[in-house]
């Protein structure tokens, strides 16, 4: 196995027939590259860094667009994006359910998900520690 760290990786291969984790190694940063570039021209919302994230998988959806995961660093949440921007929230019912998939209305919903009000009350604790 080669471990693929460039910018733009190459996709997995869904081999099977409904939606799962893919771990091996993938890791593509331009999905989240792309969606902190487009946050950067909105001066309505939180500057946010692909250094801010851990890449975490990729969810292979067979006949639609796979799904890349990153965990942001602070607020431990999980931001979800294909490779044309779209933000999705990924989840099991149960710990050995399908893995449900449902798309994100707006880049507001994306960054609701992440709990930034949280990451904003530790970097202001943060910044009080003497």
């Amino acid at each position: 196995m080669t471990l693929t760290t460039q910018h733009e990786a190459p996709t997995p291969t869904c081999s099977k027939t409904s939606n799962h984790f893919h771990f091996e190694g993938f890791l593509d940063w331009s999905p989240l590259e792309q969606f902190c570039l487009i946050l950067s021209n909105r001066a309505e919302t939180p500057y946010l860094s692909p250094g801010d994230f851990m890449h975490m998988g990729y969810v292979c959806r067979p006949g639609l667009p796979g799904i890349w995961q990153y965990k942001h660093v602070d607020t431990r949440m999980f931001i979800n994006i294909d490779k044309s921007g779209h933000s999705y929230s990924v989840f099991r019912y149960h710990w050995d359910g399908p893995l449900q998939v449902v798309s994100h209305r707006s880049v507001a919903d994306t960054l609701d998900r992440l709990d930034l009000e949280l990451l904003a009350e530790i970097r202001k604790t943060e910044t009080h520690v003497t």
